[in-house]
């Protein structure tokens, strides 16, 4: 199995988007859970997350569509209850598993990193470096 993958050539927004482009580090989802604010929003017609940051620069904020995810049996949730992201770094020595950002309510304000097998199916929300 492939370890951390950030900045790599297994890197899936790095080489889909280049340009500087890549997936989230845990960092970057321990500054989503810890200092943004979630809200609820449907933007263009699709419904997700308006995050907005509480810290000098809180005039910036991103939009990330309920994608739904896949789980091992191939199985698709698609709803804000079980929202879910993928980050690029694995869940410490266990190669068969990554981190990701989990919402589990729809309140918003109640992410936590998390650690799913590889072989699920979730979204990227990729990070400009």
């Amino acid at each position: 199995m492939i370890g951390d993958v950030c900045g790599t050539a297994n890197d899936a927004a790095s080489v889909e988007l280049s340009d500087g482009w890549g997936m989230p580090t845990r960092a970057h989802v321990l500054e989503l859970i810890n200092s943004c604010t979630w809200k609820v929003s449907v933007e263009h017609g699709y419904e997700g997350y308006r995050v907005f940051g509480i810290n000098a620069r809180s005039q910036y904020s991103i939009f990330i569509p309920f994608a739904g995810y896949y789980n091992a049996a191939g199985v698709l949730t698609a709803s804000r209850e079980g929202f879910m992201l993928w980050t690029g770094q694995q869940d410490g020595d266990d190669e068969r598993e990554a981190l990701c950002l989990r919402l589990l309510s729809a309140q918003g304000s109640t992410g936590q990193l998390g650690a799913v097998n590889k072989t699920w199916r979730l979204p990227i929300r990729p990070v400009k470096k």
